[in-house]
């Protein structure tokens, strides 16, 4: 009989399976998937990457190896009774990676839904024979997988063996309370208490903390509690002691040969230094007396007179220090074992405070660290026309590294105790920037175009803005490159302006700085009407009602209007002022217009008992001209005359007044 129902593994789980049984690793598998096989019983295919209808896939249960067979491994899924409504006809394990390791087909089943009314919870298991069960491994997560009936019955029968064996165990032990003093011979627990005995008691009588403690302090207070021993001070390694009855150990006679550092003498111009190594004929102390030809060909740090001590020491076994005669300290150690025909040393390092080095008058060939002293003439500066003060050469890192920091001295406010600071690397000098910005405050008048260095000045200035009184001014200078900007702050009105200079064009004019909300009042000027949607006017406005103002508080709606008073637009259309064209004559500007109806007449018509008046669309002098067409008005005979009735509303719309289509806005008008 054909096989109907079977597993196998698919191409991509059976190289997985290789790869990890000849790696020794293990192949995760995770999830198990259910599906309909498209409404038939499907074929398993080694080819297939996933289930043919899938409608389930979750975490396994279980993953376990037959006992019976140790080649099967059996997979266990558990669908609660929540989840259905659909046919198995397909089961699929997939790995970590949800890469499909295995499918098979099964028997065809259902797996109702609770609310079909027959809800129940269904074990979905997949049996399959693999080569090598070492290289199969499950990954679960517990908090998301169910557990069957079995599968618990199973873990409470290990639990209680587990635990009846360890309490037979416990029971069987001649001492199952270790914690516990046995009765023979008890090991005290917790923090008992006995009676302290007197400091002279020496029998068997338990020694409380008490007594150890008096016992021990008259121990330590005797001068010489052991006597059979030499005292402590008769075997320092003290190496400042001169004492003739004072134990020198090995380690003190070291010390001392260490510290004492012969004096090996002079040494002459020329003489290279990298070749003081770790030997005898070169470790002590050595006198520079000349330091030509230049250090470069001595390797020292400076050219200047000093002294030089080599010594053991250093990651490589060898330390020079280089001590000027004013002051100045530097370090270096082998960087490399030592090599007499070819000594690699670090680079010199400075130590300590610097020395002061005199006056410099080029900032660019202070490389030396010290303290220079700088005069105005001084170039490579942080400013065009820089003033005296102290440059100090900081942290030499190495040969062609180092910080600059300069402090100006000078008997001006405008300069005095400001700082900058630039470092160089290799070659490079960067940038001077400005450390400091000290406020000056100016209680004259000065002229601004003399304030070109950096900081930030109060007073009252010639060439300032226009109608410019006290202020704030802030000063930015670039350095070197000449470039100032100046911004002015009013403190009579909130106004700002800047402006810019440059060596080559020299000031540009001020230019006032607006704020964002401000922009728009500047494009209309004081006293322009406009028509606004709300019925208060914005701050800045007024209404056009009508109202008068003051002068003093509204100087430039002053000019504008000097009647000091408003128009009044309330209910008004405004009309553009004639200004000689000759359409609205003799009006001055502002005056009021009332309103008016151009002009309407006819002529009475008689026959046969009924009469027409005519409108015309227009007459001149009486005669009038007949436009395309005339609107006609009936007119009733009446015994003894005639009554003629005449009513524009039979044919146009009316009102109390003549007006155009018009939509109603509060007029205001910029105030300030």
């Amino acid at each position: 009989m054909t096989t109907k129902y079977y597993a196998l593994l698919t191409n991509l789980g059976a190289s997985k399976l290789a790869n990890a049984a000849a790696l020794g690793t293990q192949l995760q598998i995770t999830q198990m998937a259910v599906g309909d096989g498209g409404g038939t019983l499907p074929t398993p295919n080694a080819t297939q990457t996933k289930l043919v209808g899938e409608k389930r896939r979750a975490a396994l249960n279980s993953l376990s190896i037959d006992t019976a067979n140790s080649s099967q491994i059996i997979a266990e899924q558990v669908i609660p009774e929540t989840e259905g409504g659909f046919w198995i006809r397909e089961i699929g394990l997939l790995d970590a990676d949800g890469v499909l390791i295995a499918v098979a087909n099964c028997a065809e089943t259902y797996k109702p839904q609770l609310q079909e009314g027959s809800g129940r919870t269904q074990t979905v298991r997949m049996i399959l024979i693999v080569s090598s069960t070492d290289a199969v491994t499950l990954k679960i997560d517990p908090s998301i997988v169910l557990a069957t009936r079995q599968y618990v019955d199973n873990a409470v029968i290990e639990v209680k063996a587990y635990a009846d064996d360890l309490m037979a165990k416990h029971v069987a032990a001649a001492d199952p309370h270790t914690q516990y003093a046995p009765k023979a011979s008890p090991t005290l627990t917790g923090s008992p208490k006995a009676p302290t005995p007197a400091a002279s008691k020496n029998d068997t009588q338990i020694a409380t903390t008490a007594f150890v403690q008096s016992v021990m302090k008259a121990h330590t207070d005797n001068t010489d509690p052991h006597s059979q021993y030499l005292l402590k001070e008769k075997r320092s390694s003290a190496t400042d002691s001169t004492s003739e009855d004072t134990v020198a150990t090995s380690k003190a006679v070291k010390d001392v040969k260490d510290s004492s550092l012969s004096i090996k003498g002079a040494v002459t111009a020329g003489v290279d230094v990298n070749n003081f190594g770790p030997v005898d004929d070169y470790l002590g102390l050595w006198y520079f007396s000349s330091v030509t030809p230049t250090t470069a060909s001595k390797n020292l740090p400076e050219s200047t007179v000093g002294i030089l001590e080599v010594f053991k020491g250093g990651s490589w076994g060898c330390t020079q220090r280089y001590t000027t005669r004013f002051g100045a300290m530097y370090v270096r150690s082998l960087s490399a074992q030592w090599n007499a025909s070819a000594p690699v040393w670090e680079a010199w390092s400075a130590i300590g405070e610097q020395p002061i080095q005199g006056y410099i008058n080029d900032a660019n060939a202070a490389l030396t660290p010290g303290t220079y002293s700088v005069t105005g003439a001084a170039s490579n500066m942080p400013m065009v026309s820089s003033p005296t003060g102290i440059l100090e050469v900081k942290l030499r890192l190495s040969s062609n590294s180092l910080l600059q920091r300069f402090t100006s001295i000078t008997t001006s406010s405008a300069t005095i105790n400001r700082s900058w600071q630039r470092t160089l690397s290799g070659t490079t000098w960067s940038p001077w920037t400005q450390t400091t910005l000290r406020p000056n405050e100016l209680t004259t008048q000065t002229d601004a175009n003399t304030l070109t260095e950096s900081g930030v000045y109060y007073g009252n200035y010639t060439n300032g803005p226009s109608g410019s009184a006290y202020g704030f001014l802030e000063v930015k200078a670039t350095g070197t490159t000449g470039v100032i900007s100046q911004v002015y702050h009013s403190t009579t009105a909130n106004q700002r302006f800047i402006r810019t200079c440059t060596s080559a064009n020299g000031w540009s004019v001020w230019v006032e700085l607006v704020r964002a909300d401000s922009v728009m009042n500047n494009l209309v000027p004081v006293g322009v009407p406009m028509p606004w949607p709300a019925e208060a006017a914005p701050s800045g406005w007024l209404k056009c009602n009508g109202a008068s103002f003051s002068a003093t508080t509204y100087p430039e709606l002053a000019k504008a209007y000097p009647s000091l008073k408003l128009p009044d637009l309330r209910g008004e259309f405004i009309r553009g002022w004639d200004d000689g064209r000759g359409i609205d004559t003799g009006r001055a500007i502002l005056s009021l217009q009332t309103d008016a109806l151009q002009r309407i007449t006819g002529t009475l018509e008689m026959g046969n008992g009924i009469g027409l008046m005519t409108s015309p669309h227009a007459s001149t002098n009486g005669a009038f001209t007949e436009g395309p067409s005339r609107e006609q008005t009936p007119v009733t005979q009446q015994k003894g005359g005639f009554a003629v009735t005449f009513d524009s509303a039979n044919v146009v719309r009316s009102a109390t007044e003549t007006r155009p289509r018009n939509v109603a806005f509060n007029y205001i008008v910029r105030a300030a």
